[in-house]
């Protein structure tokens, strides 16, 4: 089997290649791809060469498809069934291609069946929102919530916080404030959630509030400095981004001081997966008003479009 993919080949510079798959293992699917996420990992991968991509046709993990040929162990899985790949913690679940190629080789205990009625681009949004999940879990009895970005991660996480609240009759009743650099991320925020420019932040009394807990969904490492110095006391600062450098400098005497901490919040685990596929099913989340979809063949479009433009681009495979 031939399978096209989008590879990335340099700093910017992406472009479709096609080669014959290798024989698949034991306990792996081929995945025909519907539709696949633009992770804020990828458009870093992008703009500054490769990274996390263990090839350079290996890109995407944000995939929905259908399975087409499957081997055993099965996991319960058969060749026809929709689903979505759940990234292991450790290591990779992808042997060949991914989420930006016609066909993605996965192991079975890696993919997670989903309902048919779902829309593949909506679909891709349960792995993203899985991540918010899982951060989302860290909250205890903190009230007062700080939000740090622009993008969907951000907003996942916003959703999936008044959702608990809904969902649990002894949840805090959350008072959330979002910090932006892109405005178009207020359009969709909750009537209740206080948006704020996170430059006009610091030049205003707003310097000065304090927080009992602050996500950094930004990756900018003077976001998170700032998160260190507006949480409270006892507070936690949680990191979601994706840093590109590791000289971040924390003020660690008020950080001893005040009994502060700083913990990161990497990626889900299956029950956040499921968490977040429950949602989406019953609509409890809604993810379509942040889509914007592209098909494949304009992906080099989708890959350079200002971050300002945008909350969340979705690729899909459309008459291939």
């Amino acid at each position: 089997m031939r399978n096209k993919s989008l590879c990335l080949v340099g700093r910017q510079n992406i472009v479709f290649n096609e080669k014959v798959m290798s024989p698949r293992v034991a306990g792996e699917s081929i995945v025909k791809i519907e539709a696949c996420g633009i992770c804020g990992s990828d458009r870093q991968e992008y703009k500054h060469g490769r990274i996390y991509w263990k090839s350079e046709d290996c890109g995407g993990h944000e995939l929905v498809g259908t399975i087409v040929e499957i081997s055993s162990p099965e996991y319960g899985l058969s060749v026809g069934d929709f689903v979505c790949y759940c990234m292991p913690r450790m290591g990779s679940g992808i042997s060949q291609g991914g989420g930006f190629s016609q066909y993605a080789v996965i192991k079975n205990d890696c993919l997670v069946k989903v309902c048919r009625t779902i829309r593949p681009e909506i679909a891709a949004l349960i792995e993203p929102l899985a991540c918010a999940v899982h951060a989302m879990r860290f909250l205890k009895e903190e009230k007062n919530i700080a939000i740090i970005g622009s993008g969907a991660i951000a907003l996942l996480l916003e959703r999936a916080i008044y959702q608990m609240n809904i969902g649990q009759s002894n949840a805090p009743d959350s008072k959330i404030t979002l910090f932006y650099k892109h405005e178009i991320i207020t359009k969709y925020l909750n009537n209740l959630t206080n948006a704020v420019s996170f430059y006009e932040s610091a030049f205003t009394k707003r310097l000065w509030d304090t927080f009992d807990i602050i996500y950094d969904c930004s990756g900018n490492e003077q976001a998170a400095r700032w998160a260190m110095d507006r949480v409270a006391d006892n507070g936690r600062v949680i990191l979601l981004g994706i840093y590109r450098t590791e000289g971040v400098f924390f003020p660690l005497s008020s950080i001893m001081f005040g009994e502060k901490s700083v913990t990161g919040s990497f990626l889900y685990t299956r029950d956040d997966f499921l968490q977040a596929y429950r949602w989406i099913q019953k609509n409890s989340i809604m993810v379509e008003d942040m889509i914007q979809l592209w098909d494949i063949s304009d992906c080099l479009a989708a890959f350079r479009q200002p971050s300002g433009n945008f909350l969340k681009s979705v690729l899909v495979w459309k008459g291939e």
